[in-house]
């Protein structure tokens, strides 16, 4: 992350950005209505199960499907749960963050009880009669968590603290209010901060990705060969085979002196007699007769025809 530290100016921005967004706010009203008008309680277990379907599909919490009933079934047990959401309980988080899983496994659900208890309190505004911050729930997630790791590493508002600490409940309120009032956002709420931090967050995520996206090379480059060349001009240049003139078309003519041999060649493909074979023009065969003589007993007929061992014909010298 690196985000710019929080400013009333920035705060301001993304909270209007969030309350124009219909699609957000259609959601958080409908929660709002569920949590506290519908719902309020939490003393049935169909009522928490509605509750915690429709928190985790809205807020895409990512419980699992077998873990949903476990969910609901945990938090119905715990006793005057509702006396401490209106108390404002913070140990009540830690109470119901770890279940237990068919597995004998324990896993842990601080972030989705943070906006389960959270959500089971109105809306408040400064400028209400009866705001008091003690009375709200600020969400955690992973985005809160680099975000005020962020803003403390650059400014310093607090002691430094690790993921350990935010998992306190306690004292992550305690950081989110050293926040608050280290960037005097004090005419904001808990809530209201809690959005800005949320959405600035998925914005930084967003353009650090964007930042690491290369674009794609269609062509690799060789070692040396400089990068400002484009495809277009690589592709343009003769390959190697057409420049060096080795080109292999059965649609190219013969040149007229090959012409000219192949058409002098005897039908035999063999010297017409045994002087004009030693000839240097001929081959660069020796002219000695007797050399000739005992190749040819190598099996090597004299007549016409060709020849038993096996040499081919265009390779013999040339008769006259």
């Amino acid at each position: 992350m690196n985000a710019p530290s929080p400013t009333i100016e920035t705060v301001q921005y993304y909270i209007k950005k969030w309350t124009n967004d219909t699609l957000t706010q259609h959601g958080e009203k409908s929660l709002v209505k569920l949590f506290t008008e519908t719902y309020p309680k939490n003393t049935d277990f169909d009522e928490i199960l509605i509750k915690v379907c429709t928190l985790n599909c809205i807020y895409s919490t990512n419980i699992q499907q077998d873990h949903i009933v476990l969910v609901a079934k945990h938090i119905i047990r715990q006793k005057d749960i509702d006396a401490r959401i209106a108390s404002r309980d913070l140990t009540l988080i830690e109470d119901l963050s770890m279940i237990s899983l068919p597995d004998e496994k324990k896993q842990s659900f601080y972030s989705f009880m943070t906006k389960y208890c959270g959500h089971h309190v109105k809306p408040l505004k400064i400028d209400d009669a009866d705001y008091d911050i003690t009375k709200e729930f600020p969400a955690f997630d992973s985005i809160a968590e680099e975000m005020l790791k962020d803003f403390n590493y650059k400014d310093h508002f607090t002691e430094e603290f690790e993921k350990a600490d935010l998992k306190n409940y306690s004292r992550f309120v305690e950081i989110m209010s050293l926040m608050r009032k280290h960037y005097k956002l004090e005419d904001f709420t808990l809530k209201e901060i809690d959005i800005y931090i949320n959405l600035c967050g998925r914005n930084e995520i967003k353009c650090q990705k964007n930042n690491k996206k290369l674009p794609r090379q269609t062509h690799p480059r060789k070692f040396g060969q400089d990068s400002t060349v484009s495809t277009k001009e690589r592709t343009d240049k003769k390959p190697r085979w057409k420049a060096s003139g080795k080109m292999s078309n059965s649609k190219t003519t013969a040149s007229p002196s090959s012409k000219i041999k192949t058409e002098s060649r005897p039908s035999s493909g063999r010297p017409a007699g045994g002087k004009s074979y030693g000839n240097k023009s001929s081959g660069g065969r020796p002219s000695n007769s007797k050399q000739y003589k005992n190749k040819q007993s190598v099996g090597r007929p004299s007549g016409s025809g060709r020849p038993t061992s096996g040499r081919p014909s265009n390779n013999r010298p040339q008769g006259r």
